[in-house]
């Protein structure tokens, strides 16, 4: 499983020089392992994604992708990732082609699309395949009613709902803020 988005924290090289100077060889590991602050910013990216997809309102939507979502965090980075094939597609956007067939089936009645039921769910000899203006088309024999339209490729426009917001980098500035307190506190304890 790809992960969809990363973040990962690096100090410039300013401040690694001073953390270096501050830190003694046993704190040090404790101080840059950032995995309890990485899991509060994969926690809060959730679920701002979530809401994110739940705004776009689509009829079509059934609330798989955000239920597909998972954050793993890391030393110095989280990922969040999902197992749906759809979910990077949706995140950056891009073109679709098919990988079996020689054309997609893009549905053209909302019940099909909310089901998910593709031409292959239908019986044989049930859908036809028909030209109109030089487009083609999947119609039901028994109601003569156009259920699909045939593309080589569909070019999906990004929709990102993992967003890199100004309230993420305030979130990221105050859980920093707070593991260095709490370091800072821990070398100077002993001086008091």
């Amino acid at each position: 499983m790809e992960p969809l988005i990363d973040f990962k924290i690096e100090p410039t090289s300013g401040t690694q020089r001073a953390i270096r100077r501050l830190l003694s060889r046993g704190a040090r590991g404790a101080f840059l392992d950032y995995r309890e602050e990485m899991d509060e910013v994969g926690k809060w990216l959730l679920t701002d994604a979530r809401r994110r997809l739940e705004a776009r309102g689509s009829d079509v939507s059934t609330g798989r992708l955000a239920k597909s979502l998972t954050h793993h965090p890391y030393k110095t980075a989280v990922t969040v990732s999902s197992v749906l094939p759809y979910a990077r597609i949706q995140q950056e956007g891009g073109t679709v082609k098919p990988k079996k067939r020689k054309r997609l089936a893009i549905p053209l009645r909302l019940d099909l699309a909310r089901s998910h039921t593709w031409p292959k769910h239908w019986k044989a000899g049930r859908l036809a395949c028909v030209v109109i203006d030089g487009k083609l088309f999947l119609k039901d024999t028994k109601t003569d009613e156009l259920v699909y339209l045939l593309v080589k490729k569909v070019k999906i426009k990004g929709r990102p709902y993992l967003v890199r917001s100004r309230a993420l980098n305030l979130l990221l500035e105050k859980l920093m803020a707070a593991k260095m307190a709490k370091f800072l506190r821990g070398i100077f304890h002993g001086f008091v």
